[in-house]
Order: C-alpha cells, then sequence, then structure tokens
C-alpha cells in the first residue's frame, strides 16, 4: 500500500518544498536523495506514515519555470530513517504508472531503506578508515612515512 498526495493542497506547501530540496543530499543512484531536516520539506502530517508517500505537485499554485521540473515527477517520502536522514525518491509519473504491470511489488521500501543504510554505513567505515590513516600518518615522523626520500641537492658535473 502507498499514499499518494496532493502535495501543493496549501499554498505554503509547494514553495517549502521547492526550498527544501535544496538541502538533498544525492546519494550513489540518480532519483535518490537525502532529507537531513524532512519536517522542513514536507507536511508534518505524513513524517510518520508506516508506507510510502508520494507527492504530486502538479498543477499547484504559484508554479514557475524553476519549479516545472519539480512538478514533473512525483516524489516519495519512504518510511523510516536511514542515520537520521529521510530517504526520498524521484519517480517519473510513467514509472510509477507502469511500476505495478511489471513487477508484483512495485516498491519494496524496507528493502531499499536497508540497501541505503548499508551503502551509508560502508562509505562511513571507508571515511573513518581514511581519517584514521591520515591521523596516523600526521603523528609520525616524516622520514618514516611510506615514499618519503631525503631531499637530494641536483648533482653538478665537473667540465671537462
Amino acid at each position: 500500500m502507498v499514499w499518494i498526495v496532493n502535495g501543493a493542497r496549501l499554498a505554503s506547501d509547494l514553495p517549502r518544498f521547492v526550498e527544501g530540496t535544496r538541502s538533498f543530499i544525492p546519494i550513489w543512484k540518480p532519483g535518490v536523495y537525502l532529507a537531513a531536516v524532512p519536517k522542513k520539506v514536507f507536511p508534518r502530517d505524513w513524517l510518520t506514515s508506516a508506507v510510502p508517500v508520494f507527492f504530486d505537485f502538479e498543477k499547484g499554485p504559484g508554479l514557475t519555470e524553476s519549479t516545472n521540473e519539480i512538478s514533473g515527477s512525483l516524489w516519495c517520502l519512504l518510511p523510516g530513517r536511514v542515520l537520521g536522514f529521510a530517504v526520498v525518491l524521484r519517480v517519473s509519473r510513467r514509472a510509477f504508472i507502469d511500476a505495478p504491470h511489471k513487477k508484483s511489488q512495485p516498491l519494496v521500501a524496507r528493502a531499499f531503506i536497508e540497501n541505503v543504510r548499508n551503502e551509508l554505513v560502508a562509505v562511513a567505515k571507508l571515511l573513518e578508515r581514511a581519517s584514521l590513516t591520515a591521523a596516523r600518518a600526521a603523528e609520525m615522523p616524516v622520514h618514516r612515512r611510506r615514499g618519503w626520500r631525503p631531499f637530494r641537492a641536483p648533482q653538478r658535473y665537473a667540465k671537462f
């Protein structure tokens, strides 16, 4: 089950969403984003939904050229959080309509969120390992670092 919501029901919904998309963090797949503060982007009634919520901003009041890109897609807020971030999907209308015909389960939200969580944890571990390596290198004397060579002045050749 999913919810499909008129994202521009209130006059302040579309401007709030447009402003909030500037803070979205794109991740490894196109159309998948992390929202650090979802309550600044989405209506609070839908933040704790147990199922995916699709927001449709088409034909909302105050659409301009810059917001046409936003209104051309459906925006899905997945249930739950990944390391404190909300997972947001950008889905084309055609993909949303075709999904039930092509797959038995159009969106397996829990599996998708677990996949995102695993990827973020892996990246966090890599960053932690890299920062530890940099810290160890900073503590190590220069002459003991890998690849260190003493400076040698260029040799001058004697003229014959």
